[in-house]
């Protein structure tokens, strides 16, 4: 693991190092300029000539250096006193020990549901359990308060309510959203578009001024996540950073198994997870005449005829719908407005089930210690597969890979059958995307 991170390093910097450690120098207001010193002998000799430093420290001696350096940055960093310093630095002393994750706008009710769950998942277990840093944008600190109370039994688990999303970020591992960002009932939609852009633009900053190389950012808000992540992923300045932004997009299919396999009286741990293809939330579709039945026996050729399930075309009946009431708005009528009062009537807590059961299936797979053959539907930045531009962040079936500097990346999973549906209507889909995401940014960076 530490090979593949300096190999990362080096590559991303035009540096040639082979052997640990690695050191270089980094300063500048924002701390992303850097410069290359090279080993522990090219230490030694910077030490010397700059510093005048000509006696070996002794291993007490390096760690009262690095504690001093400690309380010297963090006060002009976060303005913290003298007794939140010495707290800062035992949080700090447990970083290279423990999983680091920050939720970003951690009132929510899913937050509740999922802070038990990624506590559970065996792959993200470090030596010292894990640190979670609780967030809110609009300061509902009381909420968070009840949160902790309610998650603090919980084994080996860290939680703080943090006023600066900066202490967040700082080494951080993985930083989830669930902020907010539909749009308001009387708002135009160029005007939801570009307040979207301005919270990405502000995340940005603070990301590329504190976050690791290494943090995984995951969107699973209300709204247009892909949007989103499409803007924060061309802001963000690190290249790795940049491959490790996903827009979560299974719950919109896991909803759609849910009703599917209730009305058929059917256990639904028997069904894959049907494709989700488009720009999540804005225009988006579930490819429902792809679902999967599952054997234990693996082998449906020896399956009695009644086991065999042809999936329906429901999903993409209701698809053909809503593209006819543009021409004809009394079509469906009943239909349609049965559809809104249902889902405005919809279980919260069933939704929250979903959208956890999503992340943290991400997330096994993420860290896992061996990559397998999954796919799964995720927003992920487009290479050209599908005919979806590059760059632009789409959900569409993904897998796994190790890219050449030794980073685990989702891409798309260009072998998956294209949406059985018009052409025309695929191609809007993306259309779409390509059309509101240039109309926030310049051409060129898409």
């Amino acid at each position: 693991m530490y090979f593949a991170w300096v190999r990362a390093i080096c590559e991303l910097h035009g540096w040639k190092h082979t052997e640990p450690p690695l050191i270089w120098k980094q300063y500048g207001i924002s701390g992303t300029k850097v410069t290359y010193v090279g080993d522990i002998d090219k230490f030694r000799e910077l030490l010397l000539e700059y510093y005048n430093i000509r006696f070996d420290l002794t291993k007490e001696e390096l760690e009262n250096l690095k504690t001093d350096l400690l309380r010297v940055s963090l006060y002009p960093r976060y303005g913290l006193q003298a007794h939140e310093i010495e707290k800062k630095i035992g949080y700090l002393d447990t970083q290279n020990e423990c999983r680091r994750v920050t939720i970003i706008s951690a009132d929510r009710s899913l937050c509740l549901d999922l802070i038990p769950q990624l506590m559970a998942i065996k792959e993200l277990r470090l030596s010292r359990g894990s640190v979670l840093s609780l967030y809110d944008e609009t300061k509902k600190f009381s909420k968070l308060e009840e949160i902790m109370k309610d998650v603090k039994n919980i084994e080996d688990l860290n939680v703080t309510v943090i006023e600066d999303l900066s202490i967040g970020l700082y080494d951080c591992d993985i930083l989830i959203f669930l902020e907010d960002m539909s749009r308001g009932r009387y708002e135009e939609h160029d005007t939801w578009y570009q307040r979207n852009y301005e919270r990405m633009r502000m995340l940005s900053q603070q990301i590329n001024e504190r976050a690791p190389f290494h943090m995984k950012i995951i969107f699973c808000s209300v709204g247009p996540t892909c949007l989103c992540a499409t803007i924060l992923r061309n802001l963000v300045t690190n290249k790795l950073l940049r491959m490790s932004i996903v827009a979560v997009s299974a719950h919109y299919g896991l909803k759609v198994m849910h009703d599917f396999t209730e009305s058929l009286g059917m256990n639904q741990r028997n069904f894959g997870c049907p494709p989700v293809w488009g720009f999540l939330d804005v225009c988006h579709m579930i490819q429902k005449c792809d679902d999967v039945y599952k054997r234990r026996n693996g082998d449906a050729s020896k399956a009695k005829g009644r086991t065999i399930l042809k999936s329906s075309e429901i999903e993409r009946a209701e698809l053909k719908w809503f593209f006819s009431c543009k021409n004809n708005k009394n079509l469906y009528e009943d239909y349609l407005r049965h559809k809104i009062t249902i889902e405005h009537q919809a279980d919260r807590r069933k939704e929250n089930a979903q959208k956890c059961k999503a992340i943290c299936d991400l997330l096994k797979l993420w860290y896992r210690e061996s990559i397998g053959d999954e796919i799964i539907a995720l927003g992920i930045s487009s290479d050209g597969s599908f005919g979806i531009p590059n760059g632009i962040v789409f959900s569409q079936p993904a897998c796994l890979k190790i890219s050449d500097n030794g980073t685990r990346i989702w891409i798309p999973y260009c072998d998956f059958p294209l949406p059985d549906i018009p052409v025309s209507i695929f191609h809007n889909l993306i259309c779409t995307a390509v059309m509101i995401t240039r109309r926030l940014m310049n051409a060129d960076k898409i």
